[in-house]
């Protein structure tokens, strides 16, 4: 009897020291699971404390790019002039936007620039014919070719118009899509009525004439781009409805039947061929061309002791470029 209260007593020893053991072990495996958890949501709060800030950065220098870029195409320039001016306010918007987290010991900046050319085309002559420089006869020619894309594009129709009532005969402007579809508009005096006219054409559908009738008496002011006539909205004026882009040729059709101002900006500089339809700089007499700066991509770099962050961001007409 006394041999098995021995081993009883030796077997609840050790079962005791067991259990002990056991206790002891997952304390200390809670107290680790602990440790991790705090210093990982340290960790955490830390990333994303950072993130913010360069988001915040980011977002800042996103916002004020373009306005602040687009002001050097003002006035007359050549191309390098205008990258030049262009740097000076990348430069500036960067470093005014930079300065809140300066005090952090963070580096801000915006580097790798590429600015993307483009050419803005003029006429302020309201009383010539919409026809190259030099040929005041050449009724159908082009504007622009591999245009790439389009903006600002104006058209203040001032007289001269040709009564018809066939807009195959009618002055017209017309963007080609990368398809090869047109979008084309057309003004003229309609032979019937005498009234001013305007027609639209979305690529492959017909030509839907008579559009935005109750906005203009006589010779319209658009906005092409906007889709606005004499200011206001004109739901039929969709620029580039029916194509697709890249835009291809900006052409004109009898120029000769019309007398316009009009301004656009292109994706591009002009070929030897189109170029010769402009006069180099800026004047009251003949349509013109000047060099701008279409648009930028660069990168927003933020440096901090939490992390490093870059991000490629796009600066110009289009904000989802």
């Amino acid at each position: 009897m006394a041999d098995l209260t021995g081993r009883d007593a030796g077997r609840g020893q050790l079962l005791l020291v067991t259990g002990f053991a056991i206790a002891v072990a997952i304390v200390a495996l809670v107290l680790l699971l602990n440790t991790a958890i705090y210093t990982e949501n340290l960790a955490t709060r830390s990333v994303d404390t950072g993130e913010s800030d360069a988001l915040a950065y980011r977002d800042a220098v996103e916002e004020n790019l373009w306005p602040a870029v687009s002001g050097v195409n003002d006035g007359d320039a050549t191309r390098t002039e205008r990258v030049r001016n262009a740097s000076a306010r990348v430069d500036r918007v960067a470093e005014l936007n930079a300065r809140r987290h300066l005090l952090g010991g963070t580096a801000a900046t915006v580097t790798n620039r590429t600015y993307h050319n483009g050419t803005r085309l003029a006429q302020t002559n309201a009383s010539r014919t919409a026809t190259p420089t030099g040929a005041p006869t050449t009724a159908n020619w082009t504007m622009a070719t591999d245009a790439d894309d389009v903006y600002a594009a104006e058209l203040n129709v001032t007289g001269g118009l040709e009564s018809t009532t066939d807009t195959d005969e009618a002055f017209s402007i017309a963007v080609v899509g990368d398809g090869g579809d047109e979008w084309r508009v057309y003004v003229y005096e309609d032979a019937g009525t005498g009234n001013v006219t305007l027609a639209v054409k979305n690529g492959t559908a017909p030509v839907d004439d008579g559009v935005c009738a109750g906005q203009f008496a006589g010779p319209p002011r658009l906005n092409l781009t906007a889709g606005t006539v004499n200011g206001t909205d004109c739901g039929a004026l969709a620029f580039g409805s029916g194509i697709s882009e890249p835009y291809d040729d900006v052409l004109i059709q009898y120029g000769n039947r019309t007398t316009a101002e009009y301004t656009l900006t292109v994706n591009t500089t002009l070929s030897p061929a189109t170029d010769a339809n402009f006069d180099d700089s800026p004047t009251t007499i003949a349509p013109y061309q000047v060099p701008v700066v279409y648009s930028l991509h660069a990168d927003v770099v933020y440096e901090s002791a939490e992390l490093t962050y870059r991000a490629r961001i796009y600066a110009g007409p289009e904000a989802d470029e």
